[in-house]
C-alpha cells in the first residue's frame, strides 16, 4: 500500500502513526509545507 500524507499537525503525525501500525508493510510519503514537524507545537 502507497500513502501520502500532508501536513504534520497532530492530525497528519496521528494519521502515520496508526498507518504504520495497522499495515507495517505501508509506503507513507509525508509531506510539510515548513521546514519543522509541528506537531509537538
Amino acid at each position: 500500500m502507497k500513502v501520502i500524507v500532508i501536513g504534520s499537525s497532530h492530525g497528519g503525525y496521528e494519521a502515520v502513526e496508526q498507518l504504520l501500525v495497522s499495515y507495517p508493510e505501508a509506503q507513507v510519503q509525508w509531506y510539510e509545507k515548513g521546514n519543522f514537524l509541528s506537531f509537538m507545537a
